[in-house]
C-alpha cells in the first residue's frame, strides 16, 4: 500500500510585501520589553531560592523568561522540567512555585 504524492514545479514564487500590520511599531516593542522586564528585587528572590544549585548565568535567564511568560504554575513545570530535565526542574519547580504564584497574583 503506496502512498502517492503530488509534485508540482512552478516558475516563479510571489512574495507578499508586508503589510502595515506586520511591521511592529518600534514604540509598543519598547513599552512591551519595559513591561516584559523582570524587578530585580524578584530575581534577587528567585537566585536566593535557588543558589545552593549552582546554575549558569543562561539557566538564571531561563528561569526569569518563564516567570515573566508562564501564566500558570503547570506551565512553570513544563518549563523548567523541559529547561532542566526531569529530577532537577521538578525539585526547582518546588523551589521557585510560591513565588511564582505572588509574581502572578502581583
Amino acid at each position: 500500500n503506496k502512498a502517492s504524492v503530488h509534485v508540482e514545479r512552478r516558475s516563479a514564487i510571489a512574495i507578499a510585501p508586508p503589510t502595515s500590520s506586520d511591521t511592529p511599531d518600534p514604540a509598543k516593542t519598547v513599552a512591551t520589553n519595559a513591561a516584559t522586564k523582570l524587578d530585580n528585587a524578584i530575581k534577587k528572590t528567585i537566585r536566593g531560592l535557588v543558589k545552593d544549585e549552582k546554575l549558569s548565568p543562561g539557566h538564571y535567564n531561563g528561569i526569569y523568561k518563564l516567570f515573566m511568560n508562564e501564566s500558570d504554575k503547570q506551565a512553570l513545570y513544563t518549563g523548567l522540567v523541559r529547561l532542566f530535565a526531569q529530577k532537577q526542574g521538578s525539585y526547582l519547580y518546588n523551589l521557585l512555585k510560591d513565588e511564582f504564584e505572588q509574581y502572578r497574583a502581583g
